[in-house]
């Protein structure tokens, strides 16, 4: 009987700890998908603005921290006699370094002083030999440099650029999923964000590659001015008629301009004069 009891208590206790381990289940979580919005609850703001990771940050900066992005400006006042050949010969030596012009102003009417402006763009790994060839342009009167560094800027954007991407195939992975109209209006409407500011700053990296690429060379360039020392009594006597021939001249042109501006009041002057003199007529008969 009591072999009989113990039999049944060990058969009770397998049974309990067989069925113990079949409740036992592996669960494996599969890895989230990063970033994964509710398409009815995520603001404008979310997908907008979200944050990128720091560590690829850190990454990206650590592989380029050997590699700056550099923007140069220049600025060159030089004096030349004959400033017409100045600039024919600057323009030739900009073609010979595949450089091109912004901006240009010239000012070649005045008989003093003739002088042109120019904004140039050169490119940077040459902008050095270009500077050394300047003076056979004319005298280099003063010079001024500076740098900018882009890098930082730079990283930042393309970090940014990377977190944009990833924002818009997630939506338009949310897009081939949606089943209402309502869920792909407001998918359309983020990736019209979204894009948006893709677009801007594949400007703003585009815009920093060229000034990095190309050097800015502001130019000026001006004729030599001529002053006659101790001037002769011809001169003297030649610049005087001059002078007051041409002052003759204006006080003509002025007093002609002024009868033009006051003509109406002295026509209705005149027209009054005429009619107090018939007034004055009529009481005197």
């Amino acid at each position: 009987m009591k072999k009989l009891f113990t039999i049944l208590i060990i058969s009770l206790s397998t049974l309990f700890l067989l069925s113990g381990c079949s409740s036992k289940k592996t669960i494996t979580y599969e890895e989230p998908y990063p970033y994964v919005y509710d398409v009815n609850t995520a603001s404008k703001e979310e997908y907008r603005y979200e944050s990128f990771d720091t560590n690829t940050k850190t990454a990206m900066s650590s592989t380029q921290e050997d590699y700056r992005k550099i923007s140069k400006n220049h600025t060159i006042y030089l004096e030349a006699e004959k400033i017409d050949e100045s600039i024919h010969i600057f323009k030739q030596l900009l073609e010979k370094h595949k450089g091109y012009i912004t901006y240009s102003e010239e000012n070649l009417s005045e008989k003093t002083k003739k002088s042109a402006n120019f904004t140039v763009k050169v490119p940077s790994k040459g902008v050095d030999l270009f500077l050394e060839e300047l003076p056979t342009i004319g005298t280099i009167i003063s010079k001024y440099s500076n740098t900018t560094d882009l890098t930082e800027s730079y990283n930042d954007n393309n970090a940014r650029l990377k977190s944009l991407l990833k924002q818009e195939e997630r939506l338009l992975e949310l897009y081939e999923k949606a089943e209402t109209i309502a869920d792909i209006i407001t998918i359309e409407e983020k990736l019209t964000y979204v894009r948006s500011d893709i677009e801007y700053i594949q400007s703003s990296i585009k815009n920093m590659d060229l000034l990095v690429e190309y050097s800015t060379v502001d130019i000026n360039i001006s004729s030599e001015i001529q002053i006659i020392k101790n001037p002769s009594f011809g001169n003297q006597l030649k610049t005087a008629f001059i002078e007051s021939f041409n002052g003759f001249i204006n006080f003509i042109q002025d007093g002609i301009i002024w009868i033009v501006l006051k003509l109406p009041y002295i026509i209705l002057l005149a027209i009054a004069i005429f009619i107090v003199r018939m007034i004055a007529k009529k009481k005197k008969k």
